[in-house]
């Protein structure tokens, strides 16, 4: 089941008649649906790292070849360790909350499984069914981002519109970040 928020943005209705929102309203969308992209971005990381721990394992049970080195294990360590004044790398900040969304509770759901708990011990079907039920949840999440993103654009459209065309103002919107009125 899909989060009803979401479902509710992806909807081609959410960006229907743009021009008639004032630009407020579509600057709210836009923090709206970039909110639900954050959390979906997350439980496909959630679910990708899983993915990736289970194809390891099978690999290895193959006699495949798997590579850790040790420049991996320490960005592991850099990434996970807490730092107050970490620099800005990417998309997200150095602290993000975890999203509180259905698609992020039904991935950590699925990347709970007892399996990983017994790994060692569980048969190659197993982690194979289990690494498969991952992927599966993992293209219904990046399905889910594509018709997101699909939204996104269009909102990002129309304030671009509204910027090129003198409607709105970038001065507006500088002078609230900088008074934190964000």
């Amino acid at each position: 089941m899909t989060d009803p928020a979401l479902e509710r943005i992806i909807d081609e209705s959410y960006t229907a008649e743009l021009s008639s929102c004032s630009t407020s309203e579509v600057r709210r969308r836009k923090a709206e649906a970039d909110s639900h992209e954050i959390a979906l971005s997350y439980a496909r990381r959630i679910l990708q790292g899983k993915i990736d721990l289970l194809t390891a394992e099978l690999a290895a049970r193959r006699g495949g070849d798997v590579e850790y080195s040790v420049d991996s294990v320490s960005d592991i360590a850099q990434a996970l360790e807490p730092r107050r004044n970490r620099e800005f790398r990417g998309r997200f900040p150095g602290f993000l909350e975890r999203p509180e969304t259905e698609e992020v509770k039904r991935a950590e759901q699925i990347a709970s499984d007892p399996i990983f708990a017994r790994l060692d011990e569980a048969s190659e079907d197993e982690i194979a069914w289990l690494a498969g039920r991952l992927r599966d949840e993992e293209r219904r999440i990046s399905d889910l981002r594509n018709r997101l993103h699909a939204r996104i654009d269009a909102l990002e459209e129309e304030l671009v519109r509204r910027y090129s065309s003198g409607e709105a103002s970038v001065e507006e919107v500088l002078d609230r970040y900088v008074n934190n009125d964000a």
